[in-house]
């Protein structure tokens, strides 16, 4: 089964709908400057509002997203949010995943044309990752965007790495191509935040259609 990640989300409220409808991983962005970027008192009430309310999902994990942090500041947060995963999604080495207290994921960026040397590099990165016990997102690169850019990049790519490697496919997933991407890449999991929000905010019933979509498959 295609694991998913809802991320981007601002309120327990969204968090509770996304997990009620099945989603794995609820994501929650501690970037500064990001869109969806959240302070850590708020978040730390809006998380505790989604595990003090009762459901039927009890496999889903939350996950906070940072990039270039002090690992001091990263762990402090994840602990006072009562974080189960951390996702990294700048240019942290493995040492500094390393130095994590929590379960990790590491997104790795895509260049918007790859070589046939960049995908040997790209394989190369998951298997250490891999080895090290790190799940994996890739994603789109696009300079100074951090926990999501919402733009696609080559499937080509992904279905290539997918033979082999286990990943989190982000990068502008919606409802509407969500079943495209799984047949063809057929991914571990989909990840997405942009393409379920209307006017940019979380869309109830959009997370409904792409939860929906994936779980038909």
């Amino acid at each position: 089964m295609t694991k998913i990640k809802i991320c981007g989300l601002r309120t327990g409220e969204e968090a509770i709908a996304a997990r009620d409808m099945g989603a794995d991983f609820l994501g929650f962005i501690f970037v500064a400057g990001a869109k969806r970027c959240l302070g850590a008192s708020y978040a730390k009430s809006e998380i505790a509002k989604l595990n003090e309310t009762p459901s039927s999902n009890h496999y889903y994990k939350t996950v906070g997203l940072f990039a270039d942090q002090p690992i001091e500041m990263v762990n402090q947060i994840a602990a006072e949010c009562d974080l189960d995963i951390v996702q990294l999604c700048g240019g942290e080495s493995l040492a500094y995943c390393k130095t994590v207290a929590k379960e990790v994921i590491k997104s790795v960026h895509i260049k918007e044309s790859g070589t046939h040397e960049d995908h040997f590099q790209l394989a190369a990165k998951l298997n250490q990752l891999e080895s090290n016990g790190y799940l994996a997102t890739l994603d789109r690169f696009q300079k100074g965007k951090y926990g999501g850019t919402g733009t696609t990049f080559d499937w080509e790519v992904a279905q290539k790495l997918a033979i082999n490697h286990r990943f989190l496919l982000a990068g502008g997933l919606t409802p509407e191509n969500v079943a495209l991407a799984i047949n063809k890449i057929k991914p571990w999991g989909v990840d997405v935040s942009s393409g379920i929000e209307t006017e940019g905010k979380k869309d109830v019933k959009k997370i409904a259609e792409f939860i929906h979509t994936v779980r038909l498959l």
